[in-house]
């Protein structure tokens, strides 16, 4: 009776150790699952984040800025032609062109600030990808998600680093 009831007791361990590996691969499976789930979900957020930014691409701001520019510098050009008689039209004009004119060179600074243009000759960002590379910190060896950007002058960057450089700066 002793070898049957040991026997059995070894089935029973086996089956349990079974069904807890077989709970325990279904409990991974529906982490992962969830987990790619929640992914899908945030790059459908950010696709619709980058289909709103494009529509408000860095040239489309800045030529309605420049066309405003334009603009006024005819008002104000015609409006001196008639003289002294719309000497304070002018000067309120030449107001909105100073304002108009900051305006621009913030927007120019916003844009440069975040990489939308080339820093050396302001063409527009043509593609931006993230990347990943290897890098080694504190003994180990991780992967690292960099930003790579290439704009419509050639010019191309890697995180911080230029891979590739803008051709108007090897012109200078």
């Amino acid at each position: 009776m002793t070898i049957e009831l040991l026997f059995y007791t070894q089935i029973a361990s086996i089956l349990a150790y079974v069904a807890a590996s077989f709970a325990l691969y279904r409990l991974l499976v529906a982490k992962k699952d969830s987990t790619i789930e929640l992914l899908e979900k945030h790059n459908g957020v950010l696709e619709a984040k980058i289909r709103a930014l494009e529509l408000q691409a860095p040239d489309v701001l800045t030529d309605a800025l420049s066309r405003r520019i334009d603009s006024a510098k005819k008002e104000i050009a015609a409006l001196s032609e008639d003289g002294d008689l719309h000497r304070a039209e002018i000067e309120q004009k030449k107001k909105d062109l100073k304002g108009l004119t900051n305006r621009l060179g913030v927007l120019q600074g916003i844009l440069k600030e975040n990489s939308l243009v080339c820093p050396t000759c302001f063409s527009i960002e043509a593609s931006h990808d993230v990347r990943v590379t290897k890098m080694e910190l504190n003994g180990q060896e991780s992967d690292v998600f960099v930003g790579y950007s290439q704009y419509e002058c050639g010019m191309a960057t890697l995180g911080s680093n230029q891979v590739k450089p803008c051709p108007k700066s090897i012109e200078s």
